[in-house]
């Protein structure tokens, strides 16, 4: 009876412990596929984690001749029947993923993408802002060694300083709900918008262009405005026996195009 309690025991045993093997089997494999599909997704430009797309054009939808669009290119390919997209946006909670082509050999990625960004002004009279409406700023020539102007200012007797983009004048010199649209504020003048430059990777490059896909993970800016949407450009060309660059139409294409336009509608 003891033999065989210990013979069954002994068996028991090696059953758990080929259970533990199979275990760490499966889980080492699980690992690897993960391990493998995220190198594969570096270097294809898929995105790692899943997240919805969130570009607002398609070929269905660009418009073409609406006043502010008739500058840029389109951002899908005019020399496919399908008239594939070249510029998909990935929105993360604190980032944009950014795709340019969709594989095709034929198509060419300039390295350089842009993303709009608060421009010196705006992101000034945010900082204004924040110490309240009814702000008072005193004009001032001093520089500092950034370029920027130093602006002292007060508000109910209490005093702050910022540093503003812009030389201020006499008559620009009134911080606040005061100054209509905001065009005479002395810290904001002009776009709320700039480019800021992207610099894309991709798998395969040849003389600063990038084969077939290239792309680009962008940390959002927490001070952009809730109630703007966020522009990216690229600049493509694809080679169907003569070189099509930044297209708005397969008939006006030609190898001197147009930087191509995405847009991500506000997300407030």
């Amino acid at each position: 009876m003891i033999s065989f309690f210990k013979v069954h025991r002994r068996k028991s045993l090696l059953y758990l412990g080929a259970l533990v093997l199979l275990a760490a089997f499966i889980f080492s494999i699980f690992f690897l596929t993960a391990s493998l599909n995220r190198a594969d997704a570096a270097s294809t430009g898929a995105a790692i984690v899943s997240a919805s797309p969130c570009h607002a054009f398609t070929s269905s939808n660009f418009p073409l001749n609406q006043p502010g669009y008739e500058n840029f290119g389109v951002p899908y390919d005019v020399t496919t029947s399908s008239n594939s997209l070249l510029i998909s946006i990935l929105c993360y909670s604190d980032q944009y993923y950014m795709n340019v082509g969709f594989g095709n050999t034929q198509n060419y990625i300039w390295k350089q993408a842009y993303i709009t960004t608060p421009s010196a002004g705006y992101a000034a009279y945010q900082s204004a802002v924040s110490h309240g409406n009814d702000a008072w700023c005193a004009s001032t020539t001093t520089k500092n060694s950034d370029g920027t102007y130093l602006q002292k200012c007060t508000k109910n007797g209490a005093s702050f300083t910022l540093s503003c983009p812009y030389e201020m004048s006499p008559s620009e010199n009134y911080v606040g709900e005061g100054a209509v649209g905001f065009q005479d504020s002395c810290v904001y003048q002009g776009s709320k918008l700039e480019w800021k430059p992207v610099t894309l990777q991709g798998p395969n490059s040849n003389q600063g262009w990038f084969i077939g896909n290239a792309y680009a993970q962008i940390t959002k800016d927490s001070s952009y405005p809730a109630t703007d949407p966020t522009y990216f450009l690229a600049y493509t060309c694809s080679w169907t026996g003569q070189w099509k660059c930044g297209c708005r139409t397969a008939s006006t294409c030609t190898a001197e195009g147009q930087w191509q336009l995405q847009e991500v509608p506000p997300e407030k």
